[in-house]
């Protein structure tokens, strides 16, 4: 998350000065040529797609805990009627 968070901070800023340099020198400025706006925009993209994965993980991993949850408790269902029958 603090990754995501930093990366967008650093676009943020950088999107704001460039565009603060823009209003005020348009095109009599001088821009960049290394600007670090592509780096900060592809750190966010692969904090981004990170937590993404995580979130699926989560996702899988509480279908599996839930689905063997209800298996658990339909055994345990089923053996009750079975002794409460005999």
């Amino acid at each position: 998350m603090d990754s995501l968070r930093i990366a967008m901070s650093q676009l943020r800023k950088t999107a704001d000065d460039c565009l603060k340099k823009i209003d005020e020198q348009g095109i009599a400025g001088y821009y960049s040529g290394n600007n670090d706006v592509h780096r900060y925009a592809s750190n966010a993209w692969r904090a981004s797609l990170a937590l993404c994965e995580l979130k699926r993980f989560e996702d899988q991993i509480k279908s599996v805990i839930d689905t063997g949850i209800d298996e658990a408790l339909q055994e345990m269902l089923e053996a009750r009627k079975q002794s409460s029958e005999e």
